[in-house]
C-alpha cells in the first residue's frame, strides 16, 4: 500500500472517530448521522428540552415526528451513551407503544 493510501486511511478514520464524539455528545447530530435527516427547527427545540429535563411534555399536530424524534431516536441516543440506562414509552394503548419499541430493537439490530 502506498504512503498517499495510508494517509487516506487515517484521514478517513479520523473523520470517523470525530463524528461518533460528536453524535454521542449531541442528540440532533445523532439523529442526523442515524436517520439521514436535519432536524427540522421544532424538532431542535423538543430536543434541547429532552436533553435539559428529566421530564417534558411536547404537543404538537400529527405527523410532525413526535414518534421518530422523542419516541424512537432518544431512546436511542441515551442508550448509546448508557446502555443501562431504564426508559418508559408511555402510550394510550399497547399497540402504539409498541411500534416505537419495535423500531427501537431494528435501529439496534441492525446498527
Amino acid at each position: 500500500m502506498r504512503q498517499t493510501d495510508n494517509s487516506r486511511l487515517t484521514l478517513s478514520a479520523a473523520r470517523r472517530d470525530l463524528a461518533i464524539q460528536l453524535v454521542r455528545k449531541s442528540f440532533p447530530a445523532f439523529f442526523k448521522y442515524v436517520f439521514g435527516l436535519a432536524p427540522a427547527a421544532h424538532h431542535r427545540k423538543w430536543m434541547a428540552a429532552v436533553e435539559q429535563y428529566d421530564r417534558a411534555v411536547i404537543l404538537a399536530p400529527i405527523e410532525h415526528g413526535k414518534t421518530t424524534v422523542l419516541s424512537v431516536a432518544f431512546p436511542l441516543w441515551v442508550l448509546g451513551n448508557n446502555p443501562n440506562a431504564r426508559i418508559g414509552l408511555v402510550s394510550e394503548t399497547h399497540s402504539q407503544a409498541a411500534r416505537p419499541l419495535a423500531a427501537i430493537r431494528e435501529n439496534i439490530v441492525q446498527n
